[in-house]
């Protein structure tokens, strides 16, 4: 996909692991670029590189500018120091509400794929879709 501004031609590669994501690396500058469904991310190392993209795009197409990032699919997009933090809290925290299993304590469930939940006194668990539905959410 190229984008072309008043000074640059930018040829963006798409990710191997993503079509909807295109990523841009010259010398200093790195920019990706990911499109969801009617919406287009931007981040970057430069905030005058991402200024230029979307003055480029606002060139073409009627776009509108949402600022930073803060929701994403369920993901809090927290800028710090470092770069960004993404914390899925609240959603990890509706889904305990949802089960009503709020205030459970944690602890390490190592697990074998191949093996049959069952209850203490080893019958099987009747209810097994509801955790099902619970590990789905995660």
């Amino acid at each position: 996909m190229k984008i072309y501004t008043k000074r640059y031609s930018l040829a963006f590669s798409n990710s191997k692991s993503n079509t909807s994501l295109f990523i841009y690396s010259h010398k200093n500058l790195t920019m990706n670029f990911l499109v969801y469904v009617d919406e287009l991310f931007l981040i970057g190392n430069s905030s005058t590189f991402i200024q230029t993209i979307i003055e480029a795009f606002s060139n073409q197409f009627s776009i509108k500018d949402l600022d930073s990032l803060y929701y994403f699919l369920e993901v809090k997009v927290i800028p710090n120091s470092f770069g960004l933090f993404l914390s899925q809290h609240k959603y990890i925290h509706e889904l305990l509400l949802c089960f009503n299993i709020k205030g459970i304590k944690e602890f390490m469930t190592p697990i074998n794929s191949s093996s049959h939940l069952t209850l203490l006194n080893n019958t099987r668990i009747t209810k097994a879709i509801i955790y099902c539905r619970f590990i789905g959410g995660l």
